[in-house]
C-alpha cells in the first residue's frame, strides 16, 4: 500500500497534463481505426470526463484527510486540470468533426 500512496501522488504533479496524453492516443488510435473510429471517439471523451474523479477516488480510499480536509493545493489542481481538459475536448471535438466529415465525402463522391 505504501508503493501505491507514493506512485498516486508522485501522478499528482502530472495529472493536469493527462487530457494532452488522452487526445494524443486517441488521435493516433483513431487515425489508424476505419470501422470503430465512433467508439473510439466515444472512449476518448469518456476517458476525458472521467479522470480527475477517478483520480480523486482513489485519493479518498489511500489516504481519506485528503478528501475530508483539502488543501489549497486540490483546487489549483483542478483548474489546471479544466485549463488543459476545456483546449483538449476542443481540438479533439474538432479532429473528430473533420475525420468524419472527410470520411463521408470520400465514400460518396465518384470521378
Amino acid at each position: 500500500m505504501q508503493k501505491l500512496a507514493y506512485f498516486y501522488f508522485a501522478l499528482s504533479s502530472w495529472l493536469p497534463l493527462a487530457p494532452i496524453v488522452i487526445v494524443i492516443v486517441a488521435v493516433n488510435v483513431a487515425g489508424r481505426m476505419s470501422k470503430y473510429k465512433s467508439l473510439a471517439h466515444t472512449v476518448t471523451y469518456a476517458a476525458l470526463l472521467f479522470t480527475y474523479p477517478i483520480y480523486i477516488r482513489i485519493g479518498g480510499i489511500i489516504d481519506p484527510t485528503t478528501i475530508e480536509y483539502p488543501g489549497p493545493g486540490d483546487g489549483f489542481g483542478a483548474l489546471l486540470y479544466l485549463f488543459f481538459l476545456v483546449p483538449s475536448v476542443l481540438l479533439y471535438s474538432a479532429y473528430a468533426w473533420v475525420s468524419r466529415r472527410r470520411k463521408s465525402q470520400t465514400v460518396g463522391s465518384a470521378p
